[in-house]
């Protein structure tokens, strides 16, 4: 039977990756059947020769209601439901829980049950209750994309929620989507707050670098110039020590890449590659490079990478914008493109597909990408500031073991993992399936779509292009690249203007909220004069930022972002009777939050450009 049109529109809608499975899905083999159908549905499970009725043989709804009432769930919290049913228990669930800050995650470990459920219950309000996502099959990376829509930093509880007559039907199942679920909330909460924490830093290494970055070369400028040409990506794991003779014997045949944490031990064992990557702000990145030699090597970097390393490549850099909102505006008004976009996935090598579309290679040899720590815990070349300073090593009771390119079983420390399952998720993507991987980690963790070689193996598998003329078209590309038609000094002081005219409606705005006297909470007071200031303040505020839109974009994509990250906190704790006082007090904490972030900008636009 067809899913029911209701339940369809909203699954294409909200799910449209679970619809692609829910329709590729059989429905044979699944232990559950339904009796009837509407309103009248049962479920029904298979145990042997046996029917069992999970939600009762009786009042289906009773069972299910005991346990939506038993169910704990805090504001801002996330819990993880196993098991589909009929949806009868979820949906009681929600009308238990009016809050519109709880949500609700449901795995179904068979799609194809849920073709049978919607193709004869309707389900369309639980499905389109925004506090609901929905996942079904294998607990992989796509069963937890619903989750990408939820503002995970302010999460402030996530657990599992079990209702047992479902669960103890599939519980191993149900157990590993549970620990999946967990690290997967875990990972995407510290990527949530980094972002957040992070973004003033992005920004005021733009700025810090633009005197090397605005005009440098987009990487687009590199479209199609390695066709047909091996890329060879290098990386700091363990077994980048034993792979020097054979990037030795490779760099006059293939296009060196390495990224910067291997660079001191290629340049200490005499390899300067064609090309090095860099795109973190934070001064790891620069240590791969300091005290190094970097004549004739180009770097491809991003604009908020560490400023010591535009510094070093100076007159030999690329770039691109990627989602960095501030030099895409500014490249704007300089009369330059904005900038080519980038994936950008948490590490630098990961972006590597995108660099070899862009340039035309489509065989990608990976040497040093071990993902793995080694039996003693050694997590990168010896050569490294990583063992300069004691970092070398981590304990192996935080890794799991996964199997290896050589050995049966391999150590991965969750960072590392999270880096292989983003690899593998590249390699497999549509967008680079012309793209070929090989492996020649020897002490590396298996990765799915890049069979292991060996060093031999690869030399022969990279065929016989040369990379003479290299060096010589990078320069060119650098020497002939678009020239800006006004300085980039006049575009920034354009926003600097802007940025001192949100500052000063925002500042007055917080001052002036801030001394209204506690009085004014009386429902008496809520047509005052005095109150209805503020919502001018707010008008004004709001006219200008939407007045100059890509501008008000740069703003919040800073330190404002981390400002009204507190002020979504602030107004959570925000609980007057008195309707006119909240929304005062809720405009209070955006002008504070809009007044920060505007007062940081302007700082850092006259400390490194005025």
């Amino acid at each position: 039977m067809p899913i029911l049109p209701q339940n369809y529109s909203i699954l294409k809608k909200r799910f449209p990756k679970l619809l692609k499975r829910i329709e590729c899905a059989s429905e044979t083999g699944i232990p559950y059947k339904i009796k009837g159908s509407g309103v009248e549905a049962q479920m029904v499970a298979l145990a042997g020769k046996h029917e069992v009725m999970p939600f009762g043989n009786l009042d289906q709804t009773q069972l299910a209601q005991r346990w939506a009432e038993a169910v704990e769930c805090k504001e801002n919290g996330l819990y993880a439901i196993c098991g589909f049913g009929l949806g009868k228990h979820l949906q009681l669930l929600l009308n238990r829980v009016p809050e519109d800050n709880i949500y609700f995650f449901v795995c179904e470990k068979y799609p194809g049950w849920l073709k049978a459920v919607f193709s004869k219950v309707d389900c369309s309000r639980l499905l389109s209750d925004p506090r609901v996502m929905l996942g079904a099959g294998e607990p992989d990376d796509e069963l937890f994309e619903p989750l990408g829509e939820l503002h995970l930093a302010l999460l402030r509880d996530a657990a599992p929620v079990l209702f047992s007559p479902i669960y103890t039907f599939e519980a191993p199942y149900y157990d590993e989507c549970l620990t999946a679920f967990a690290r997967f909330v875990d990972f995407a909460q510290k990527l949530h707050k980094t972002n957040i924490a992070d973004s003033s830093v992005w920004q005021e290494r733009t700025l810090e670098n633009l005197p090397y970055t605005i005009d440098a070369p987009d990487i687009k400028l590199m479209e199609g110039m390695f066709k047909g040409l091996p890329l060879i990506l290098i990386a700091a794991g363990p077994s980048l020590d034993e792979s020097i003779d054979f990037l030795k014997a490779a760099k006059e045949k293939a296009l060196l890449v390495c990224v910067n944490s291997a660079y001191r031990k290629l340049a200490n064992s005499g390899i300067l590659p064609h090309i090095t990557i860099a795109a973190d702000p934070r001064e790891d990145t620069y240590k791969g490079y300091m005290g190094c030699p970097t004549e004739g090597v180009y770097l491809v970097s991003s604009t908020f990478v560490h400023s010591g390393v535009v510094k070093l490549f100076a007159g030999r850099n690329f770039t691109w914008a990627g989602a960095n909102s501030l030099i895409r505006l500014l490249r704007k008004r300089v009369g330059l493109p904005e900038g080519s976009s980038i994936i950008e996935q948490g590490t630098i090598s990961a972006c590597v597909p995108d660099f070899a579309r862009v340039w035309g290679t489509n065989k990608i040899c990976l040497v040093g990408q071990d993902m793995a720590v080694t039996s003693t815990g050694q997590s990168h070349t010896a050569d490294s500031f990583y063992a300069d300073e004691g970092r070398l090593r981590v304990h192996l009771d935080k890794c799991r073991m996964l199997p290896g390119n050589t050995f049966t079983q391999v150590p991965v420390e969750e960072k590392l993992y999270v880096y292989l399952k983003t690899f593998e998720q590249l390699i497999h993507a549509p967008d680079y399936q012309n793209l070929e991987f090989i492996n020649t980690a020897r002490t590396g963790v298996k990765i799915q779509g890049a069979p292991y070689k060996t060093y031999q193996e690869a030399l022969a598998w990279l065929g016989q292009g040369s990379t003479a003329n290299v060096s010589n078209r990078l320069q060119a590309i650098f020497d002939n690249r678009p020239k800006m038609n006004t300085s980039y000094e006049e575009a920034v002081d354009a926003f600097r203007c802007f940025v001192q005219s949100v500052l000063e409606i925002a500042w007055d705005g917080a001052v002036y909220s801030s001394l209204l006297p506690a009085k004014f909470e009386n429902m008496s007071y809520k047509d005052n004069p005095k109150l209805l200031k503020c919502d001018d303040f707010s008008r004004k505020l709001n006219n200008l930022l939407d007045r100059y839109p890509q501008d008000t974009e740069v703003l919040l994509d800073g330190k404002t972002k981390f400002e009204l990250y507190r002020y979504l906190e602030a107004c959570q704790k925000i609980n007057s009777p008195a309707e006119h006082w909240s929304r005062i007090q809720k405009n209070k904490e955006y002008f504070w939050a809009i007044a920060e972030g505007a007062n940081f900008m302007r700082d850092r636009i006259e400390t490194y450009l005025v």
